[in-house]
C-alpha cells in the first residue's frame, strides 16, 4: 500500500522488517496467545497420562469423565504449577528469600547480636502490652 505519487528515494526508506522482531510479536505479543496454547496441549498430554494412572480403567474410559479429568488436571492444576516455574517468579521468590535473610541478620546486629533477643529492648515491650 504505498501511495500513488512514490519515488526511488521512497522505496529505500522503508523500515526493514527483522524476522526476529516478526517472531517476537507473534509469540510475546499480547494479542498471540500461539505459547499459551502450546503449553496448554502440552499440558493436556501430561494430564492424559496422570489420569490413566489416576483412575480406574472403568471410570477412564467414560468418555465425560475422562475428559473433565484431563481438562481440570490441565488448566486448573498442571497450568498454575507451570506458572510458577517462570524465571521471573523463581527470581521473585529468591528476592524475596534473600530480603528476608538481609532483614533477620539487620535486626540482629541492631539488637547486640545475641540469641536472647538483645539488650534491654524486650523488657520495654513487656510493659506495654
Amino acid at each position: 500500500p504505498q501511495p500513488s505519487s512514490s519515488s526511488s528515494s521512497s522505496s529505500s526508506s522503508q523500515p526493514v522488517i527483522d524476522a526476529d522482531d516478526v517472531l517476537r510479536k507473534r509469540l510475546f505479543g499480547n494479542k498471540a496467545r500461539i505459547l499459551y496454547e502450546c503449553e496448554l496441549d502440552y499440558n493436556r498430554v501430561l494430564a492424559h497420562k496422570l489420569a490413566r494412572i489416576l483412575f480406574q480403567r472403568a471410570d477412564f474410559n467414560s468418555p465425560v469423565l475422562g475428559s473433565a479429568a484431563v481438562e481440570i488436571l490441565a488448566s486448573c492444576i498442571l497450568t498454575p504449577i507451570m506458572g510458577c516455574c517462570t524465571p521471573d517468579y523463581v527470581n521473585g521468590w529468591i528476592i524475596t528469600a534473600l530480603k528476608g535473610t538481609t532483614t533477620s541478620s539487620d535486626n540482629d546486629s541492631k539488637q547486640g547480636g545475641d540469641d536472647n533477643g538483645g539488650g534491654s529492648g524486650d523488657n520495654d515491650d513487656d510493659t506495654k502490652g
